[in-house]
């Protein structure tokens, strides 16, 4: 009895003595689904790393204490603990809003074993179907290299993350966890072409594109029509506070291309979209660009925290607003139909129409899927800018210092649209007039200062032609006098 007891002893001071360093294979247990993913520990400074594809998915904190590993990812909102447990590591995985934990298993890692037959031909893209009568059409994007494979499911909304792999023969298995989107799909190449697949406990079925169409099954639904205003002609309207109370309105982004990004700290595909919305802001902003978030948070942290970290993993610079919970979101966009999806994002012209919305957002697991949507929606960013500013543009606060005759006058001028009539004033240090005979036709801007100037009536003309945030006048003061400057819209 006194050796079994040492042994155990023993053992367990080895398990334990073996530490947390290093690669594991781990698996997640999602739904009764045994998930496998690679996961990396640190233990000086203590460090869990995920990994999307190659990308590690690193925690925002970390401890071990007592012989327990606990790690933090506050912009995933999720905690991992773990333990030694015989030669591995045993524990649970919690995202903070699910109602139970994950239970986590890990083993050192081990290189994979060589397949015992040829991999069959899988790379390349296929449509995944339900056999089950379920109303599915997704995309399968596959890439493979040797026996090794990767790639993910595509729908509408975005993707389950990049599926890591290997084929053996004509069966394959991949898997992907990193933090979100746990999902294991299973699949074998069958004699007529197909894949027989099976998503978690979903049965599906593939097929290339071709055959597809020849069986007259329907085409994924494009992200780029899914969703449309409900009226194109009708300017989008909005009221949101932010993080800090300050309510912001359609009026702020008045006159310039406008990214208004439906999204959520809780929402895996709005955290693949969020790097290329923070590329395209740094890229046109200077050129007028303007982005804003409208964020639907759930209502169990009224800090916000979940947001907050999120805004600073991305190091987000744009408006993030406060537009409800997520099951607000058609009443909180009731100008959009068949919205839905997160994230969604919504172009708005300078004119302040809709031009597109695009449902969803591609992970890196799509490949080359995801540079063709970063390439199509840079080229809507770029025909935005390239428009024409319109009569609505300027309506809002505009200033000037214009040199006379007499000096410097420094202007103030407050303009209103209605149709192609412009109303306002002009202020400056001799006074403060309504303006007359104000007219707005696509570029060109004209109106008339009616100025009391030293008990005298002074007429001043001005004709200008708006670009961007600029109008350059040219004003007649009473036939006597013309004068060129600019005026520049008001930050």
């Amino acid at each position: 009895m006194r050796s079994v007891v040492v042994l155990s002893l023993a053992l367990a001071v080895s398990a334990s003595a073996a530490g947390f360093n290093g690669v594991w294979d781990a698996v997640i247990v999602s739904n009764g689904v045994r998930v496998p993913f690679r996961l990396e520990v640190t233990e000086s400074p203590a460090r869990v790393c995920f990994f999307e594809d190659t990308q590690p998915v690193c925690s925002t904190s970390a401890q071990i204490e007592a012989g327990a590993l606990v790690a933090q990812w506050d912009y995933l909102n999720s905690e991992l603990h773990l333990a030694p447990k015989d030669d591995g590591l045993a524990g649970s995985f919690r995202n903070r809003r699910a109602r139970q934990p994950s239970d986590v298993e890990a083993r050192h890692h081990q290189p994979p074993a060589a397949p015992a037959r040829p991999s069959a031909k899988l790379g390349g893209e296929w449509e995944v179907h339900s056999n089950q009568g379920r109303d599915v059409s997704w995309q399968l994007l596959l890439q493979q290299s040797g026996a090794d494979l990767k790639g993910t499911i595509l729908r509408v909304d975005g993707d389950v993350g990049t599926l890591v792999g290997r084929i053996d023969g004509a069966h394959f298995q991949i898997s992907h966890f990193a933090g979100d989107r746990p999902t294991l799909v299973e699949g074998t190449l069958l004699d007529d072409g197909t894949l027989d697949l099976a998503q978690g406990r979903a049965k599906l079925y593939a097929l290339r594109p071709a055959e597809a169409r020849a069986r007259n099954l329907p085409p994924p639904p494009d992200p780029s029509t899914f969703a449309k205003a409900r009226n194109s002609s009708e300017r989008f309207h909005f009221s949101f506070p932010d993080l800090d109370g300050r309510t912001f309105t359609e009026k702020d982004f008045a006159g310039k291309p406008l990214i208004v990004s439906i999204t959520g700290s809780w929402c895996p595909n709005c955290r693949d979209e969020a790097p290329f919305l923070g590329e395209l802001y740094r890229r046109y902003h200077p050129a007028g660009l303007q982005i804003v978030g409208f964020c639907f948070e759930n209502a169990d942290d009224p800090s916000n925290a979940p947001l907050r970290a999120f805004i600073r993993k991305f190091a987000i610079e744009y408006p993030m607003l406060l537009t409800g919970e997520p099951s607000s979101l058609r009443a909180a966009v009731p100008q959009i139909d068949n919205i839905g999806a997160f994230p969604t994002s919504i172009y708005v012209g300078r004119d302040g129409t809709v031009k597109r919305v695009h449902t969803g957002f591609p992970s890196i697991g799509s490949g080359e899927e995801l540079t063709r949507v970063k390439d199509e929606l840079r080229a809507v960013v770029e025909q935005m800018l390239a428009e024409p500013a319109s009569g609505g543009d300027i309506t809002g606060t505009w200033t000037a210092a214009i040199d006379t005759q007499i000096g410097v006058q420094n202007y103030t001028y407050t303009f209103q649209v209605n149709g192609d009539k412009l109303t306002g004033r002009a202020k400056s240090q001799f006074g403060d007039t309504e303006i007359t005979e104000g007219s707005v036709k696509g570029d060109e801007v004209s109106f008339v200062e009616n100025l009391n100037f030293q008990d005298q009536p002074l007429r001043i003309e001005y004709k200008g032609k708006l670009s961007g945030d600029e109008i350059r006048f040219t004003r007649n003061v009473a036939d006597v006098a013309t004068e060129e400057f600019v005026a520049k819209r008001a930050k």
